[in-house]
């Protein structure tokens, strides 16, 4: 009976809304979008529900509006202009009923990390992260994107960040491409937990990744040494010398 009184509360709540000529529009959610995207590339923004798209405001070196290429309920198709450069920016798309919805274009979207240690890391190992958009070679701006105003800015490094209780740790990535990167950690890192922003050459606001904990080296293997000659082998004479080894 008291769920019962639940729904009939519901259905009275609704009625009266749709009665007195009260209507709520919910505001589009993004679920996913295309990317790594590059100048000239489309952008789609799947989501929704997309009723009445207005607008699309591009912020990167320059501010532009674009136009959509195509509009369902589910996705919204926009391009990258083919006269920016390599780069980083935001798209807010404005829905004339419900407000606008932004999302950061070609920033970095770390998925997990992993350390040489599994889950964990230890000092003078390594750390690595997968995702998209995480390193990128550094873009020059040429002579006619600055004439333009379309400069990206200076260019900047593919790097982690780590950020402990105590200390921070800015270490530049020795390798990486778009989907993967990773760094060589300093011998000396204190074990504690850090969180871990990356930055991808294109973006140079850090964007946190996750955490990994730093633990104190381990060896795997026992590092005794046994010379098998002193428990009765002879190398070399032809006579099985399992009884020494065993």
């Amino acid at each position: 009976m008291k769920t019962r009184g639940r729904v009939y509360v519901c259905l009275a709540l609704a009625c009266g809304l749709f009665l007195g000529g009260v209507t709520t529009v919910a505001k589009p959610a993004v679920i996913w979008y295309s990317e790594p995207v590059k100048p000239g590339e489309a952008v789609m923004v799947f989501g929704g529900p997309w009723k009445n798209v207005s607008g699309i405001e591009l912020n990167g070196p320059s501010t532009q509006h674009v136009a959509p290429l195509r509009v369902t309920n589910e996705c919204v198709t926009f391009l990258y202009p083919a006269d920016w450069p390599l780069t980083a920016f935001d798209a807010t798309i404005t829905e004339k009923d419900s407000g606008s919805v932004t999302i950061k274009v070609n920033t970095p979207d770390a998925w997990w990390l992993q350390g040489d240690n599994g889950e964990q890391a230890t000092p003078g190992g390594w750390l690595r992260a997968f995702g998209r958009c995480l390193g990128y070679k550094p873009q020059t701006s040429g002579g006619l994107l600055q004439a333009l105003g379309l400069a990206s800015g200076k260019d900047n490094a593919v790097t982690m960040q780590l950020r402990g209780k105590n200390q921070k740790y800015t270490l530049e990535a020795s390798q990486y491409d778009e989907y993967s990167c990773g760094v060589t950690l300093p011998e000396t890192i204190p074990s504690d937990t850090y969180e871990v922003y990356i930055t991808n050459g294109l973006d140079s606001n850090p964007v946190l990744a996750g955490t990994i904990t730093i633990v104190p080296k381990t060896s795997f293997w026992k590092e005794n040494v046994f010379n098998i000659a002193d428990y009765g082998a002879k190398p070399n004479d032809q006579i099985d010398d399992s009884r020494a080894i065993n």
